[in-house]
């Protein structure tokens, strides 16, 4: 394609404000490398450079280590991560297959819930799930960094009598015209409102 530019002209237009961007990117990347190997007289000196390091040290990675307990809040922060990815990834695909596959009454409503939860920033969805943490009384205990209900149901918390409850509950409402989300509520509290 003839557009009466040179090579030099196309690449500038390119790549200049592609590396703009990629500096502007990355520069947040750069200033915590360089600030976490900076020693303190460094990093409180208002007279030096603060994009250079004069004197690197390790020492900050070194009291991380040794003066707490990283190493086991990583592996804890892995461990509710990859559990929360497979419940989610499960009970995901739990709902997906019907939705996609079968046709049943609701099937619509539970779509365009499940859609317009897509469109809610997710520091708002953490409200109504606090919620239901401590509605489950699992505030303040290892079982609410991976909440959701299916734990709840999943790991036996409750009784029998709590379950048939929640059936009851839940046949009530598809017997009813409350379908689709109103079901997946009364899962989530226990059968306590349709």
């Amino acid at each position: 394609m003839v557009t009466g530019h040179t090579r030099l002209e196309q690449a500038v237009r390119v790549w200049l404000p592609v590396g703009f961007f990629l500096l502007l990117a990355l520069f947040p990347f750069y200033w915590m490398a360089i600030t976490s190997v900076k020693p303190n007289a460094e990093l409180y000196n208002r007279n030096m450079m603060p994009l250079l390091v004069h004197n690197p040290t390790l020492k900050h990675y070194v009291g991380l280590l040794t003066e707490t307990s990283f190493l086991l809040w990583t592996w804890n922060t892995l461990l509710v991560a990859v559990i929360s990815t497979a419940i989610s990834l499960v009970l995901g695909t739990m709902l997906a297959y019907p939705l996609a596959r079968m046709r049943f009454a609701g099937a619509g409503l539970i779509a365009m819930t499940v859609a317009a939860i897509y469109l809610v920033p997710q520091p708002l969805l953490f409200l109504p799930l606090a919620d239901v943490i401590n509605r489950l009384d699992l505030g303040n205990t290892g079982r609410a960094a991976a909440p959701g209900c299916g734990l709840r149901f999943g790991m036996g918390e409750i009784d029998a009598i709590e379950r048939d409850e929640a059936a009851k509950a839940l046949a009530q409402c598809l017997d009813t015209e409350k379908r689709g989300a109103q079901g997946f509520i009364v899962l989530c509290s226990g059968g306590k409102r349709c």
